[in-house]
């Protein structure tokens, strides 16, 4: 597809001068996470690290080799060095028994327990609410957390994952103005 535009974020780069070595510890960079905005609500997240690379006397030729493939079509494409890039393992999460927990403004509301997911993987009860204060402003609002756990024997749980929704907007019930239906009785 064709490039979009994600949002801005703000990087402080890890700078070298041309005195300096390109070695661990400080070269190269680690990765980091980075908060894209666009506008005043977050977009998403960035993986990267970024240096800043001051040219000696010696020219190009003093900055550190760059490796890789390239697609003439497309610019240079520059794998992730390997003292950079995490080393990935496989692992196998699962979970028999989950629980959901949704919480706002330290208010919350537990799902019902899965007894066992492979045989039914439902909820019992499928609506649940709570109460809570919030600011008239929307952009006031505090975030909505999810968490699924994993009921284990003996009481003991595991965090299997969690999420804030930075949007309140689509889960507030708001109930009909009565004033509106009344025009529908009368006359």
């Amino acid at each position: 597809g064709k490039a979009d535009f994600m949002g801005r974020t703000f990087a402080k780069p890890v700078v070298k001068m041309s005195d300096e070595h390109y070695c661990p510890p400080r070269f190269p960079p680690q990765l980091e996470y980075y908060q894209i905005y666009r506008g005043n609500s977050t977009a998403g997240d960035l993986l990267a690290a970024f240096e800043l690379l001051q040219i000696g006397p010696g020219g190009k030729s003093d900055l550190p080799p760059i490796d890789g493939p390239t697609d003439m079509d497309r610019g240079p494409i520059l794998p992730v060095p390997l003292g950079i890039r995490p080393v990935l393992s496989k692992y196998r999460v699962e979970v028999d028994r989950p629980r959901v927990d949704i919480e706002c403004a330290g208010k919350g509301v537990q799902s019902a327990l899965i007894q066992n997911y492979k045989k039914n993987p439902n909820f019992s009860t499928l609506v649940k609410w709570f109460e809570v204060d919030l600011p008239e402003n929307e952009l006031l609002h505090p975030p909505l957390n999810i968490r699924v756990v994993d009921c284990r024997a003996f009481g003991r749980y595991t965090l299997v994952g969690s999420h804030a929704v930075s949007s309140l907007r689509k889960f507030i019930y708001r109930p009909p103005d009565k004033k509106a239906q009344h025009w529908n009785m009368t006359g």
